[in-house]
């Protein structure tokens, strides 16, 4: 039997910007997680998207220390490890892509720079 995998609320937002970007595994999972929660799919997306969009607003800190830029290549890194079990289709280079645009804050602690998508 596999352990059952507790979600943050950090994930449940990667879940849903992974599906706002195409990734129907991800609609799958957010709507799995829902049901867990006792909730509908349109109730926690309700919740969710308000949280997404004052994240996503959020200014850009550039003082990002080294120690930051490594921790968050390491997320990357792992992130982009499991999609890739995931989705092993898609090459590397894709698929860094899109754990870059479902974890926009680490993503500019990585590169530096600011990575929104842009979407509201």
């Amino acid at each position: 039997m596999k352990p059952a995998k507790v979600y943050t609320r950090e994930d449940i937002r990667d879940v849903w910007r992974r599906y706002q970007h195409g990734d129907m595994a991800a609609g799958n999972a957010f709507a799995l997680i829902a049901n867990a929660q006792g909730q509908t799919f349109k109730t926690l997306q309700a919740e969710i998207e308000p949280e997404c969009r004052e994240e996503d607003q959020q200014p850009v800190s550039n003082t990002t220390t080294s120690e930051q830029r490594r921790r968050a290549g390491i997320v990357l890194w792992e992130k982009t490890e499991a999609y890739k079990q995931r989705q092993p289709e898609l090459s590397d280079r894709e698929t860094f892509r899109l754990v870059l645009l479902e974890n926009p804050t680490l993503a500019e602690q990585y590169t530096g720079f600011p990575y929104r998508t842009g979407r509201d």
